[in-house]
């Protein structure tokens, strides 16, 4: 299953969590829609405390010091654990979604390292395998006195296991090959924290129960119409936010809840492709975003509205939605 996202991150997702069968299937068509966009007060989920993005990863670190001279390698590794791990752990899977290593050059720009997405499993205790990257710098380069950081862009970690059951942890650090020779300068570990300072998000958490895209409405899509996306994984008797976005500064311009029923195994979530008053949007890029019970990110999707209606061009719109 492909997945698109806009602005700086392409995401390719390969999803392939075994689910359970024989279970009936819910329909959207039956759910209720509210347009708020807090957690429902009805729900019995152990969620993460209350952040912008819970599950997801946005870890600074000091950034390398000194200049850099073309041939050197600049490495990020980054590491999960469990924290209070237990034998029945072993073997729960873990989905990494895309993580990109940011580290801050002068005068502007900055350094990066990108990690596709991935699938894994817990092996047991202590730190994972490190997951490694690297790149080589093609001429010289100053780093900015200012933090690096890994980040997956506000997307969800997510695990095949209940919310709040597991808690994972995560570090990073980077490393300076020099590329004519010489000592490798290893920077330092990030320290694993539940607490964070915006606009960093806390490296302890519970990661997001697993929910996989089994289909999509697609794109381009006309203005006016409904998106929908048939989403598997943890979708029993529990609820979905959609969302619509622009992808230029994370404006929501639709959000609209529903509720799944027990025991589905997959369901719909719909977003109309309008602004709450309907008035269909302006043909234009956007961003869908499909957020669990605790508001963790487990989807994102590019779509393209065409022109079916009678839109407001977008510079003339307020919004009208708190950023989730």
């Amino acid at each position: 299953m492909a997945v698109g996202f806009g602005g700086p991150f392409a995401i390719l997702l390969i999803l392939v969590f075994p689910l359970p069968a024989g279970l009936p299937v819910s329909s959207s068509a039956s759910s209720p829609l509210t347009t708020s966009a807090s957690i429902p007060p009805w729900n019995t989920w152990t969620c993460n405390p209350n952040n912008v993005s819970p599950a997801a990863l946005n870890i600074p670190l000091a950034n390398p010091s000194h200049s850099r001279s073309a041939g050197t390698v600049v490495g990020v590794s980054y590491e999960f654990e469990v924290k209070g791990y237990v034998a029945a752990d072993r073997g729960k899977a873990i989905y990494l979604p895309t993580v990109k290593a940011v580290l801050p050059t002068l005068p502007t720009g900055s350094l990066d390292v990108n990690f596709a997405a991935r699938n894994t499993t817990i092996t047991g205790r202590g730190w994972s395998v490190p997951i490694t990257g690297n790149t080589t710098l093609v001429s010289k380069a100053s780093f900015s006195t200012a933090s690096a950081y890994l980040s997956t862009a506000k997307y969800a970690v997510m695990a095949a296991a209940a919310s709040g059951s597991l808690t994972l942890e995560f570090r990073w650090h980077w490393t300076i090959v020099p590329g004519k020779g010489g000592a490798t300068d290893n920077g330092p570990w990030s320290v694993p924290s539940s607490n964070a300072t915006s606009p960093y998000l806390p490296s302890t958490f519970y990661p997001a129960p697993f929910v996989g895209v089994v289909a999509s409405s697609g794109s381009p899509a006309p203005a006016g119409t409904n998106a929908t996306l048939e989403l598997d994984g943890t979708v029993s008797n529990t609820s979905f936010r959609a969302v619509v976005e622009y992808p230029n500064n994370g404006t929501e311009i639709q959000s609209i809840w529903e509720n799944s029923s027990l025991g589905a195994t997959t369901f719909n979530a719909t977003v109309p492709l309008a602004y709450r008053d309907g008035v269909p949007l302006p043909a234009g890029h956007y961003l869908i975003h499909v957020h669990d019970v605790c508001e963790a990110i487990v989807h994102m999707e590019s779509i393209t509205v065409t022109s079916g209606g009678v839109g407001v061009p977008a510079a003339f719109r307020l919004p009208t939605l708190p950023r989730a």
